[in-house]
């Protein structure tokens, strides 16, 4: 994969450098190398440069795209400075040694062609370091180095934003390339620029666009985008400080019950620091209500279905569901302590489908951790065959059963608890969801009569985390949102079909 300007993580003394200590090394480096010409020195350098590649692990295949674009900017900007100041080197050393006679001013001197290679080595021991402070710092502390040196928030964090998104564009590029070849796109070294050209042009602009314009197309909106780490306090001033913001609703947190079973420590670190972080960044700019994202996990094992709010949700089954319990304790608790603070805990059942557009869906990378992508995928041809964790479950077909919720209507209650959370203060519990159970066995058949497709699947043994059955009450949402799901499970699969088809190209 081409790379661009990736933070690599690497174990080097290097990388262990603050990034106020490494940007203000590179700032002297660049300085030395611009404002010199002395030859020796410059060699020198552009070894040291090389050597300190080698000590933070980094190798030519990690930046071989940008090693390649620096080679023609060399070449360019050598031919241009030529081209447009032939006899510079002459003016920098005072003397005129002809070596070859062209056309009109054009004289090729010895001191001319020195000049050129005092510049070639001001490229090459500047630039590499250049790479090598942008490979070894992450974004966010990027960003922070930019601010210890008096660069404003804003401006920070906007570079780090952008240096951030970048890995994330190739990654979906290489993804979305090897799709297009295995239908017959030819996008390889045998196909002619201009081809080759295209070929990207189609992949990479709804890309970079996609998103945004999607959401804009839908609502005639253009929302602010931010793509920044919810732990770090610095990124999120950057957001508040560019707004006036009366309310938040926090989705920002890992989700797969599978995989927080196998990954606690990162559930635990991401979940929790990303929601201390937000609650004392809103305390500073003094906003007051909190709609968090839950989930009923945070009842357990032991309530009897269908849960309702009343009963205790202080236990889980699971990493995920306990980062949830404990950020309702601690959003309690701050209630208590600041009481006109208002939290509404929205305690999702399962969310899936899609918008009836087609153009907003759920479409992760990898192969998914939920139910309905995985199944959008099958469909679409991307994966060979559904795997169903449990067939041996006590329910009717042996299937986990679950309150399947379309997204829409999830949307439409985030929108009536903000409404409800304009005028109130304290914390209240709210459960979303339909009030049925529906198994995983049910929806795959109901998938396959909405779209009048087959879908092969198979069981696996069960799944880490995973609850036999469970289901909302929700007439709480009812009565203090006037809220009620209005979806079917007919409407969940039809939608979710008409994205996978749209994110797939089928």
């Amino acid at each position: 994969m081409i790379n661009l300007f990736n933070y690599i993580d690497r174990p080097s003394p290097i990388h262990r450098l603050t990034g106020a200590c490494k940007l203000i090394c590179l700032i002297l480096w660049t300085l030395a190398a611009m404002t010199s010409f002395y030859t020796p020195l410059l060699l020198a350098m552009t070894v040291a440069s090389l050597l300190l590649f080698r000590i933070a692990k980094l190798k030519v295949k990690d930046i071989s795209f940008v090693v390649g674009l620096m080679l023609v900017y060399i070449v360019l900007n050598n031919v241009l400075i030529f081209l447009f100041s032939p006899d510079h080197g002459t003016s920098i050393y005072g003397t005129e040694t002809v070596l070859l006679k062209l056309v009109g001013p054009y004289v090729i001197t010895a001191e001319q062609l020195f000049y050129h290679l005092n510049v070639i080595l001001k490229n090459a021991c500047t630039v590499p370091i250049v790479l090598l402070f942008v490979c070894t710092t992450n974004p966010s502390e990027f960003a922070a180095s930019l601010n210890r040196v008096g660069v404003s928030y804003k401006i920070s964090y906007a570079v780090a934003l952008a240096l951030r998104y970048i890995p994330d564009i190739q990654r979906e590029y290489r993804d979305i390339s090897l799709a297009q070849q295995a239908r017959g796109t030819e996008m390889s070294k045998k196909a002619s620029l201009v081809n080759r050209l295209k070929a990207a042009s189609t992949i990479l602009i709804p890309l970079i666009l996609s998103s945004m314009d999607r959401i804009e197309t839908i609502t005639g909106k253009r929302p602010a985008f931010y793509k920044l780490d919810c732990k770090s306090k610095d990124a999120l001033r950057t957001v508040f400080s560019a707004h006036k913001i009366d309310a938040i609703i926090h989705f920002a947190a890992f989700k797969a019950v599978g995989e927080s079973v196998k990954k606690p420590l990162q559930y635990y670190r991401n979940n929790l620091d990303s929601a201390f972080s937000l609650l004392e960044v809103m305390e500073e700019f003094d906003c007051k209500k909190f709609i968090f994202s839950s989930s009923a996990t945070v009842y357990g094992p032991n309530n009897p279905h269908p849960y309702k709010e009343e009963m205790p949700a202080i236990q889980s089954s699971s990493p995920y569901g306990w980062t949830k319990v404990m950020i309702e304790r601690v959003l309690t608790d701050y209630v208590t302590a600041h009481p006109d603070f208002c939290a509404i805990l929205l305690r999702y059942f399962n969310p899936i489908g899609s918008h009836e557009s087609g153009l907003l869906g759920d479409d992760p990378n990898g192969i998914p951790n939920n139910l309905m992508p995985y199944i959008g995928r099958v469909a679409a041809g991307q994966l060979e065959k559904l795997t169903i964790f449990g067939n041996d479950y006590p329910t009717p077909d042996g299937t986990c059963q679950r309150d399947y919720l379309h997204v829409v209507d999830l949307a439409v209650g985030h929108l009536k608890a903000l409404e409800f959370a304009k005028d109130k203060e304290g914390v209240e519990a709210i459960n979303l969801g339909t009030g049925n159970g529906i198994s995983v066995l049910e929806l795959v058949n109901a998938f396959k009569t909405a779209n009048e497709m087959d879908l092969p699947y198979v069981f696996g043994p069960r799944r880490d985390g995973d609850l036999p059955a469970f289901w909302a009450d929700a007439e709480k949402a009812k009565t203090l949102l006037g809220w009620e799901a209005t979806h079917t499970v007919e409407d969940m699969c039809r939608s979710a079909w008409n994205f996978a088809k749209n994110a797939s190209g089928n």
